[in-house]
């Protein structure tokens, strides 16, 4: 819900600055071809191209029109899920897709694949969850995760990624258990960013640590 209130303010301060200098804005709906009124998240990518994560599928826009990314359960390199909710691109350029806990898939733009990355309990070595909140990429090419009410997951993906298909192996960083309030001490993380500096930063309910990349845990 706050990252739709988020896209809705950006467009509207979007709306307002275009107003102030005469310039044109252009009123993007599901009349133009976006699959679902309900955006969660929007990334443009280093390429020009317009992402929307929606309530019913991945959206790329050139803008022209509109190529729609969802599930097909006889298509194990579809996109995952179809709610769509955080698009992250990386250093590579490659493009992230979080789905409602349905783990993350990372797109492929030569084959136009999904590649999935998932929670699989008989797996320890993998995510330590599927609900995916942040992702953020730090100055040595990893990849850090905040796993909804788990651990920080940390992983990164070979050159090869898409070539070998084997999933990460990711290392979980423990997150000090906070309190919220009337229930027991839990796992709440607000998001994880990095600085001008390249450090890392990690949010809670009242609380900043930074975390330490080289030990790879937190205060």
């Amino acid at each position: 819900m706050q990252r739709i209130v988020c896209c809705c303010l950006l467009a509207a301060l979007v709306f307002c600055a275009f107003a102030q200098t005469g310039n044109r804005v252009l009123n993007i709906s599901t009349a133009d071809g976006l699959s679902q009124g309900v955006v969660f998240d929007i990334l443009q990518d280093s390429e020009g191209f317009l992402w929307f994560g929606t309530k019913d599928g991945l959206n790329r826009y050139d803008g022209y029109r509109f190529e729609v990314f969802t599930n097909d359960p006889d298509d194990p390199w579809s996109i995952s899920g179809n709610t769509v909710t955080l698009l992250f691109e990386d250093s590579k350029g490659r493009i992230w897709a979080a789905t409602d806990n349905r783990g993350v898939d990372i797109y492929d733009k030569i084959t136009g694949r999904f590649h999935h990355i998932l929670y699989d309990p008989t797996h320890p070595g993998g995510l330590s969850g599927n609900h995916i909140v942040t992702i953020v990429e730090d100055s040595s090419g990893y990849f850090l995760l905040n796993v909804d009410g788990k651990e920080i997951n940390r992983l990164k993906l070979e050159d090869a990624f898409f070539e070998k298909q084997q999933p990460p192996q990711v290392i979980r960083i423990p997150v000090p258990k906070q309190d919220i309030g009337r229930q027991a001490p839990g796992t709440i993380l607000r998001g994880i960013v990095k600085d001008a500096k390249g450090r890392i930063w990690v949010a809670g309910p009242g609380v900043l640590y930074q975390l330490d990349v080289q030990k790879r845990s937190l205060p």
